[in-house]
């Protein structure tokens, strides 16, 4: 997917809808934001609740986690999207990025979101033991019964709204990412509470990387093919990468509603953050924290980038030690 990279401490601009697009500037850190901002006078946030129910997100769950929100003033929920068999992902990233929500002063939990194999078969079932055994154990897994697949990462990710709007409505923040993502959150939370305090006037918001102005890949042979049967319109709205992405509670609450009254839609970040964020007027913002690609996998890089996706286990292992080291020097 085409996106535009712009080093932290550079500024840069994003093409956004002729139609709904204006640009905003924010400098956290030296930081440049840009946004496709929805003006409120369009519509009010709540007007497409009375239309019809057209795609009911009606799964069952399979796995119920142990992590409760009720009660609590939970800052960051932290949300994985993971395939059942990366038992070792799970781990590696409860020992390192992920440990930030075993401390409570951060206020903040973190869930693992799976689905389910297409076929109940011996080996399969030994696949689902093992699962069930590891949430038995550690208790942060939702698993609910759509088949996971590439093509259902859309479904993963209404998963993961449902389960906040059902369990965790109090978040102020929800991450969503991949599994070979990493994160530094401090930095993160950071920029997060920086920006939220300079929006004016306040309200839900997208928050990762900008992909600005990009086009359906109409070629056959592309990964992301997308015919015209599929998405009739030239352009996709503004949307953030799902490599790894931040949204306030109710832009989740709001993006849950919106996802239940448009067709689904298989790019998972273009139908979240573009199609279903443009139905309920939820404004997009791009942070250059965020990167959708690899970055170079040492703790340096990590003290100034929020993110960077495609890491090993390992590597998500070196950057942490590296990062945690206070004797580190860059």
């Amino acid at each position: 997917i085409y996106a535009v990279f712009n080093k932290v401490n550079s500024t840069y601009s994003a093409k956004t809808s002729n139609t709904y697009g204006q640009n905003v500037n924010y400098s956290p850190h030296n930081e440049t934001l840009q946004t496709t901002h929805f003006s409120t006078k369009l519509v009010t946030k709540d007007t497409f609740r009375t239309e019809k129910v057209i795609n009911p997100h009606n799964f069952e769950f399979v796995i119920r986690p142990n992590v409760t929100c009720f009660g609590l003033q939970i800052e960051l929920a932290i949300c994985v999207a993971i395939t059942s068999d990366n038992h070792a992902g799970r781990s590696v990233i409860r020992r390192t990025w992920g440990s930030y929500a075993k401390d409570p002063n951060n206020k903040a939990v973190l869930l693992f979101f799976i689905g389910s194999d297409k076929t109940e078969t011996d080996k399969l079932s030994a696949r689902q033991s093992r699962l069930q055994k590891e949430a038995l154990t550690f208790g942060d897994i939702v698993q609910e019964n759509y088949i996971d697949s590439y093509r259902n990462l859309s479904l993963k990710t209404v998963s993961v709204l449902r389960w906040v709007n059902s369990f965790c409505p109090n978040a102020k923040y929800i991450l969503k990412l991949d599994d070979d993502v990493y994160v530094n959150i401090p930095l993160l939370m950071k920029s997060l509470h920086d920006f939220a305090a300079q929006l004016s006037p306040p309200g839900p918001f997208f928050f990762g990387y900008l992909i600005a102005d990009d086009s359906p890949h109409r070629d056959p042979t592309s990964k992301w093919h997308t015919p015209y049967t599929v998405y009739r319109e030239e352009k996709y709205p503004n949307f953030v990468s799902g490599t790894a992405y931040v949204m306030t509670g109710e832009a989740a609450v709001l993006s849950y509603e919106a996802s239940l009254r448009i067709p689904l839609f298989w790019l998972e970040d273009v139908y979240i953050t573009g199609l279903c964020a443009r139905k309920a007027q939820v404004p997009v913002y791009g942070s250059n924290l965020f990167y959708n690609v690899k970055l170079a996998a040492t703790g340096c890089t990590f003290r100034t980038m929020a993110s960077g996706h495609g890491y090993t286990p390992e590597e998500i292992v070196k950057i942490h030690s590296e990062l945690s080291d206070p004797n580190l020097k860059c």
